[in-house]
């Protein structure tokens, strides 16, 4: 038997509570997700010596304000649940966000956390996504590597 509509949102939205509560304390950051725009076209004008000049069309995209707990060392437990563990290979780094209706985080999309978050602040790539939740999804679990620039 499905779960009514009405219980899922109330679900959604206490977990999205839950994150921004968090927020005021320690663990949980704020941060901007820049989702990955792979499909998109952009012009790009460059100089003579490739610089970009200006940027336009639909691959400039609008940053999603959202929130973050980062897991550098998870259990092996929950990485084996997500089906991520590897047996030669370290433990990766969880980011867990809430599950909202207007967005979805995908591979590439980069994670922003400001500095003033503390020591976890940095940009971040997702390699690998998945909604997490006991019958109804409330969080996204991602996969996250810090971004080398």
């Amino acid at each position: 038997m499905p779960i009514k509509d009405s219980i899922v949102k109330r679900l959604r939205k206490s977990s999205y509570r839950a994150f921004l509560k968090l927020s005021r304390g320690r663990g949980v950051s704020r941060c901007k997700l820049y989702p990955a725009s792979s499909g998109n076209t952009k012009i790009v004008q460059r100089n003579l010596y490739h610089d970009i000049i200006e940027e336009t069309g639909p691959g400039k995209i609008e940053p999603v304000d959202t929130f973050i707990f980062i897991d550098i060392a998870p259990p092996i437990k929950v990485v084996k649940a997500l089906g991520w563990y590897k047996e030669d290979e370290g433990l990766p780094m969880i980011g867990y966000m809430p599950y909202e209706d207007h967005w979805i985080p995908e591979k590439s999309a980069i994670i922003v956390v400001p500095e003033e978050e503390g020591y976890l602040a940095g940009t971040w790539v997702i390699e690998k996504e998945t909604a997490y939740g006991q019958g109804v999804s409330v969080l996204w679990a991602c996969n996250i590597v810090p971004k080398r620039i």
